[in-house]
């Protein structure tokens, strides 16, 4: 003990147990010791601050309108990853996951293995529960070709490029004239990609 401390009685805040305290410390005064402070840390601080609360305080829920019949897109404003995904770490489960992904099992519970959560929106920090569906990787890369989320063509550009390999011109040279690959005016011109398109 140190010399120049004065022992003091008090009464622990959790079991309601006396226990002596000395007036030159700080800590553990209003509480018996370690194990009474987190017992009421984890009763008084973290109902406040459960996992689905933190996260929802990250949100922006007057987002972009990208699609009007879903309404307003919910913005993740944390951190987030190389591709714009919200990513989210629960500290009390020790796991890291796209907010997305969080935002999807809050509303409809766990995602079986192998599952990846698609966007209805093509938003990649949206968390909005109605902009979001499961389904496995081969459904989202065939979401993203149908959607034609990756192009670099617009609906113009294809019209042309389609009147051009029509008119002769090598599929090779249309590519290096619009900077996509021949495969890319390929699948255009045979209707695998912008098969909608007249």
């Amino acid at each position: 003990m140190p010399s120049n401390s004065t022992p003091h009685q008090a009464i622990c805040e959790q079991c309601n147990k006396p226990f002596v305290h000395f007036q030159s410390l700080t800590r553990g005064q209003r509480f018996c010791g370690y194990h009474c402070a987190m017992v009421y840390r984890v009763a008084h601080w973290f109902p406040k601050h459960t996992p689905e609360a933190l996260f929802w305080r990250r949100v922006n829920k007057d987002g972009p309108i990208i699609r009007p019949e879903l309404g307003p897109c919910w913005i993740w404003t944390g951190a987030t990853d190389a591709k714009g995904y919200g990513a989210f770490y629960d500290r009390r489960i020790k796991r890291r996951a796209t907010a997305s992904r969080i935002s999807y099992e809050f509303e409809h519970g766990p995602i079986p293995g192998g599952i990846d959560i698609c966007h209805h929106c093509d938003n990649p920090p949206c968390v909005r529960p109605a902009h979001l569906f499961t389904g496995t990787e081969s459904d989202n890369a065939i979401d993203s070709r149908r959607k034609n989320r990756h192009s670099k063509l617009t609906v113009e550009q294809v019209k042309k490029i389609r009147e051009l390999r029509k008119s002769g011109m090598k599929a090779i040279e249309i590519a290096r004239l619009y900077g996509v690959s021949d495969a890319s005016v390929c699948f255009a011109c045979n209707g695998r990609t912008w098969w909608y398109i007249e």
